[in-house]
């Protein structure tokens, strides 16, 4: 027997490195393999971990799995820590199509040789006529391709029964994160993992006081929050915050314009919001330095949830884990994005940011709130109002997006009342949210109550 035709050591290892390296590829492979796979104990061990990982929301990451397999018992058995980082060695995410190829066509031969050799041995048995032979070697044969295609079709029978399973699950489950405002619930539905939703407007009309508005909500509930701001420093997003939560003018406190009595609800408000789980980064970046960040971000938080669960503040640990260190990433804003290659045109820098945001939000599985600019063609309107295509090169953003905000002040000078316009929206209705809006506070209310 050539062992090169049924197995290949060097591959097994590159998707395990890979698979540690980027969560993308690790996703994307344990929907493709399965743990006998690979031909190496100590490697099937590891894949087996790695998926029990992924259903219990935690993330596939170096120090994670081998704390993992250690927690187990399992970390000598697949050569300690040192085998879990030499593994990373053999990383090369943009191989891991033909890698998984590979493995597959050296499981298959494994697995229909194995087939053979015991259909053979079963012509050398008197009782065995050849029809049950031949029957049994068709099954066995059938089931290794039907693994290989993966299932085609199921029958309504059970179609049913995983649906009725499946409505009971997302009945008790509380999917999404709340926008904080009851009609955007509604309109809208919850922000969902792996989905971006754009939101547009005119400088001045609100954008960023709705996603600061936004951040506040969520944050307040435990939920962890990262801000990136490129268009405002740390220092005005904390000028934000405060007059939002403290109902100080904001252009009083960045001027330094204050009484003696606002001191009181300064220190209360401040209090109260360094509480909250809220990442603010400030720096101009590209799309994959802000990827790598957010990533942090999470690992970061992952680990205070653990501080927290030692020191009996479960419900604080809880809310953490339950969104896998971060629940939501908001952009400030989508032109601010700095370009990589430094000479992508307008078309093919739009893509390119467009679907990184795509494949953040998937990759960590974390909803996106972007900003974005429009261009001026509403207000050559009679009314104003803004469209989809104003979308300042938003022909990807369009695409892409979930669901596309575009805010709208239809009567600047005499109220304070702001249309938010779903002008696409895959998981609802498109339509119209009437909210109240407090410039001076930089927030925005439901129209009938502000919970504060």
């Amino acid at each position: 027997m050539n062992p090169d035709l049924y197995t290949c050591i060097d591959v097994e290892t590159a998707i395990l490195g890979t698979m540690i390296m980027s969560n993308k590829a690790a996703n994307y492979t344990l929907d493709k393999v399965f743990p006998d796979d690979f031909y190496r104990d100590s490697h099937r061990l590891i894949f087996q971990t790695m998926f029990q990982m992924t259903k219990q929301g935690k993330p596939i990451e170096m120090l994670y799995l081998t704390q993992e397999l250690k927690d187990s018992g399992n970390l000598p058995k697949v050569g300690g820590s040192v085998a879990i980082a030499k593994l990373c060695d053999s990383a090369f995410e943009p191989h891991i199509d033909n890698y998984i190829r590979i493995l597959k066509e050296k499981s298959e031969r494994r697995q229909l040789r194995s087939v053979l050799q015991r259909n053979l041995a079963a012509l050398d048995e008197i009782e065995n006529s050849t029809e049950e032979i031949v029957l049994a070697a068709q099954r066995e044969v059938y089931s290794v391709v039907d693994r290989k295609t993966g299932r085609k079709y199921v029958l309504n029978y059970d179609l049913m029964l995983e649906y009725i399973d499946y409505l009971e699950r997302r009945r008790q489950e509380k999917k999404g994160i709340s926008w904080g405002f009851r009609d955007m619930d509604r309109t809208i539905g919850m922000m969902m993992p792996g989905r971006v939703y754009y939101c547009g407007a005119r400088p001045g009309v609100g954008k960023t006081a709705l996603a600061l508005t936004t951040v506040r909500n969520v944050a307040k509930t435990g939920v962890p929050v990262y801000m990136a701001s490129m268009e405002m420093s740390r220092e005005q997003i904390a000028d934000r915050q405060v007059s939002m939560e403290a109902s100080i003018d904001g252009h009083l406190l960045q001027h330094g314009f204050l009484r003696d009595s606002d001191w009181s609800n300064i220190v209360r408000a401040t209090n109260t919001l360094s509480t909250l789980p809220i990442a603010t980064d400030d720096e101009r970046q590209t799309t994959s330095s802000l990827f790598l960040k957010v990533r942090q971000f999470r690992m970061d938080m992952l680990e205070k949830a653990k501080g927290f669960r030692e020191r009996g503040k479960i419900q604080i640990a809880e809310a953490i884990e339950r969104v896998n260190g971060v629940g939501l990433v908001v952009v400030d804003y989508f032109q601010l994005f700095k370009d990589p290659v430094g000479n992508m045109d307008k078309d093919q820098w739009t893509a390119h940011v467009s679907g990184a945001m795509v494949d953040l939000a998937k990759e960590l599985q974390v909803p996106v709130l972007c900003l974005t600019q429009l261009n001026r063609e509403s207000e050559r309107r009679g009314n104003k109002q803004p469209e989809i295509s104003d979308l300042r090169g938003g022909g990807a953003q369009e695409q892409d997006g979930w669901a596309v905000l575009l805010l709208h002040r239809p009567n600047p000078d005499v109220n304070d009342l702001v249309d938010i316009l779903l002008k696409k929206n895959r998981s609802g209705p498109i339509g119209k949210v009437q909210m109240k809006f407090y410039a001076e506070y930089t927030r925005f209310h439901n129209l009938e109550r502000w919970v504060g």
